[in-house]
């Protein structure tokens, strides 16, 4: 497929963002470590993302590349809803056989480790699926090689999978857990996770917007910026204080917020089982947003009332934000682009565009 030039629209409310020179990134992201002939000397990490099959571009496979210019096929939300919730619940059901048919009760340990397995095996699946599309599909910006998982970073990135997974259902066990409270979701759970999406979104946005924009917390971020065309397991690469805030700290102001909203508004109580929907959810789009996926997909929090609205984030923001952003950027949302639109920091779309996407053509969401 020949390569085409194209110019790239900027929003007039976000200053033309120029992409600084990353010879240190763009060369520490080339994975040079998958080659068997060097498994005699692999560490446990290496083994992680081998046996687990969630290397995000093994060096077998092939990718197709299109042109910016070409049609970008279209994924519905309810297709994302229909992947995601029987995966969500599997550990309900679980619990619901102990509790109703064989009255045990889960003791919190028990609980956190029936959670964090299934939040584990979730985010397996998950990166399976998203190598999948993008083997059919390729990624944004396909004349770019992919960034992969640095050879001299392995370690840490596996770090970063394992303790997303591990600490956030620690929390919810120990913040919202009660061993009385049978598994249930509340009949609001959607509204809930409306409301719950954009609320974290809006602590996200302003602790995103923050690192970028003050020196000395931008010191903490900028490992993170050291991929210009990221991939899902690099969705916590980061310094270690920054992995703090992004795996609990913004969670927490969420889970906190949401607990004072939803009785204020009439809804019913937030606990663990809501959380822990939530959360899965928001994994799910975390993942994704990093994906570089060459589809319009949106984040399936918002059930189209974002997407009514206009203000609906899709993958290609978070890759924009990565690719002409540096220390000065936009797209500051990882969940949606409410506070981008609001706040005068959103940059345009250059292949997701309205016209530029096939909406006759539906991606199936292989299981």
């Amino acid at each position: 497929m020949a390569t085409t030039t194209t110019t790239t629209a900027t929003n007039p409310a976000v200053p033309q963002v120029a992409a600084k020179p990353m010879a240190k990134g763009s060369a520490r992201f080339r994975s040079s470590w998958h080659d068997e002939a060097k498994q005699s000397s692999w560490s446990i990490a290496h083994w992680f993302f081998h046996l687990l099959d969630i290397d995000p571009l093994p060096p077998k496979a092939s990718f197709p590349v299109a042109d910016k210019a070409d049609k970008v096929p279209y994924v519905s939300e309810w297709s994302l809803h229909r992947w995601i919730a029987p995966r969500l619940a599997v550990p309900l059901l679980l619990h619901h056989v102990l509790v109703a048919h064989y009255g045990i009760t889960l003791h919190p340990v028990a609980a956190f480790f029936l959670y964090s397995v299934a939040f584990k095996l979730f985010g397996v699946s998950t990166m399976h699926m998203l190598r999948r599309v993008g083997a059919q599909h390729g990624f944004l910006d396909g004349q770019v090689p992919r960034d992969g998982i640095p050879d001299d970073s392995v370690g840490k990135v596996a770090m970063s999978l394992i303790s997303t997974s591990t600490y956030r259902p620690i929390l919810a066990v120990m913040l919202a857990y009660d061993r009385n409270a049978p598994p249930a979701l509340s009949w609001m759970v959607p509204a809930q996770l409306t409301l719950y999406t954009v609320v974290l979104d809006f602590w996200f946005y302003w602790y995103h917007r923050l690192m970028h924009e003050v020196p000395w917390l931008w010191k903490l971020h900028s490992t993170h910026h050291l991929t210009r065309h990221p991939n899902a397991t690099l969705t916590l690469f980061a310094d270690e204080v920054q992995e703090i805030f992004d795996i609990a700290g913004i969670p927490l102001f969420a889970y906190w917020t949401i607990r004072y909203l939803v009785p204020v508004l009439g809804g019913s109580n937030f606990g663990f089982y809501e959380w822990w929907f939530c959360g899965m959810y928001v994994a799910f789009i975390e993942l994704a947003g990093h994906s570089g996926l060459r589809v319009f997909a949106q984040p399936p929090g918002s059930f189209g009332i974002l997407r009514s609205a206009g203000i609906e984030l899709c993958i290609e923001d978070h890759d924009l934000h990565h690719r002409r952003g540096w220390k000065k950027s936009g797209n500051y949302g990882k969940q949606t682009r409410v506070w981008d639109t609001l706040f005068g920091s959103k940059i345009a779309r250059e292949e997701c565009t309205e016209d530029n996407v096939d909406w006759s053509q539906r991606v199936a969401i292989p299981w």
